[in-house]
C-alpha cells in the first residue's frame, strides 16, 4: 500500500521482538531501498546476510542497492553470489548482466542476458538488454533480432521501438 512509515515502524518492531529473524531485516531493507535510503538499506541487508548467509534474495537486493549507487564492482559481487545461491532465478542473471553492461564487459553481459532469456523467455526486458548489448558491440543483426522479439512481447514500449529504429538506421548506414 506504499505506507512506508507504517511499514518501517512495523518492521522495526518485528526486529525488536525477533532480532534473529533475517526476514525482518530483509523486508525493512527493501522498504529503505524503495525510499532510496540506501545506507539504511545496505545496513539491513548486511544484517540479513549475517543472519542467513545462504539466502540469495538478500544478496540480490544488496546488489541492487549497490547498483543504484553506481557501485558496480560491489554490485557484481553480490549478484554473482545470488547467482551461485539461486542459479535458476532469471532476475539474478539479468541484473548481473546489467552490471556487466554498466562496466562495459559486453561478452559477460551477453552470457548473463542469454541465460536470463533461457530461464524467462517471455520477459521482454531480457531481450531488450541483450539487444542493447549487441548494439554496443555493433552487432546490429543480433540487436535487431532481440529488439524485434522484445517488441513482440511488449508491443507498446516506445523505448524498445526507438532502439529498434536507431539500430536499423545504424545497420543501414554501415551497409553503405
Amino acid at each position: 500500500m506504499q505506507d512506508y512509515p507504517a511499514a518501517l515502524a512495523d518492521f522495526t518492531k518485528a526486529i525488536e521482538l525477533l532480532p534473529a529473524d533475517h526476514e525482518n531485516y530483509h523486508w525493512r531493507g527493501r522498504t529503505y531501498h524503495d525510499l532510496q535510503d540506501y545506507p539504511a538499506a545496505l545496513a539491513d541487508f548486511r544484517q540479513a546476510i549475517e543472519l542467513q548467509p545462504a539466502e540469495g534474495d538478500n544478496y540480490y537486493w544488496r546488489g541492487g542497492t549497490h547498483y543504484a549507487l553506481h557501485d558496480y564492482p560491489v554490485a557484481l559481487a553480490d549478484f554473482t553470489k545470488a547467482v551461485e545461491l539461486q542459479p535458476t532465478d532469471a532476475y539474478n542473471y539479468f541484473w548481473r548482466g546489467r552490471t556487466y553492461h554498466a562496466l562495459q564487459d559486453y561478452p559477460a553481459a551477453l552470457v548473463d542476458f542469454t541465460k536470463a532469456v533461457e530461464l524467462q523467455p517471455t520477459d521482454a526486458y531480457n531481450y531488450f538488454w541483450r539487444g542493447r548489448t549487441h548494439h554496443a558491440r555493433q552487432d546490429y543483426p543480433a540487436a535487431l533480432a532481440d529488439f524485434t522479439k522484445a517488441i513482440e512481447l511488449q508491443p507498446g514500449n516506445q523505448d524498445m521501438n526507438d532502439w529498434l529504429t536507431l539500430t536499423a538506421r545504424e545497420k543501414k548506414d554501415g551497409d553503405v
